[in-house]
């Protein structure tokens, strides 16, 4: 997928400046590496600003002052270790690790949100100060709010994390609602 990025990034409005480039994919980044990204996002668009969804939800882990994490992924094991030491040389302490074990991006975007939404309810995150929730193909976004009253902990998503950490990138300063604590820091 990494192979493939400055010939999709020059294909976005061929031509023109971005000012930023979403790149939608949180184990392609661990696996790939944020500044292999960036180079070849840079390479078809110079002076583009880059940010991905591990890299933004370290971002917005740091903007929260979050040091305690728990993270729920449709992962499987292999994939999960690869997210827990990224976030472990950040600094950043996992105190519950809990996933579907799907093997394909297909099946994890056929996941109904509201399986997703009773799945992470039952999760024990009461030593964390938050839960991330990682894939941008696992249908989350859409219950983050709900699920932050309910269990009483900020909700991070790898989707929810990348438009905000855009967003800032481009300084849009407009308010966001109904998609999590994060937009209100």
């Amino acid at each position: 997928m990494a192979d493939d990025i400055p010939k999709v990034t020059e294909d976005i409005l061929p031509d023109q400046k971005l000012d930023c480039v979403a790149y939608g994919c949180t184990s392609g980044t661990i696996a790939a590496g944020f500044q292999s990204i960036f180079d070849k996002v840079n390479s078809a668009k110079p002076n583009t600003k880059v940010t991905t969804p591990i890299t933004s939800a370290i971002n917005a882990l740091k903007s929260l002052k979050i040091k305690r994490l728990s993270i729920f992924t449709p992962y499987t094991d292999e994939i999960n270790q690869s997210v827990i030491n990224y976030f472990k040389k950040e600094n950043i302490e996992i105190d519950e690790l809990s996933y579907f074990d799907i093997a394909s991006d297909l099946d994890i975007g056929k996941v109904d949100p509201q399986h997703v939404f009773d799945t992470l309810t039952k999760i024990d995150i009461t030593k964390s100060d938050a839960l991330f929730v990682s894939c941008t193909a696992l249908p989350v976004l859409s219950v983050i709010a709900e699920l932050e009253k309910k269990i009483n902990k900020v909700v991070l998503s790898s989707n929810q994390t990348l438009i905000w950490d855009t967003l800032k990138e481009i300084n849009y300063n407009n308010k966001v609602e109904g998609f999590g604590e994060l937009f209100n820091n």
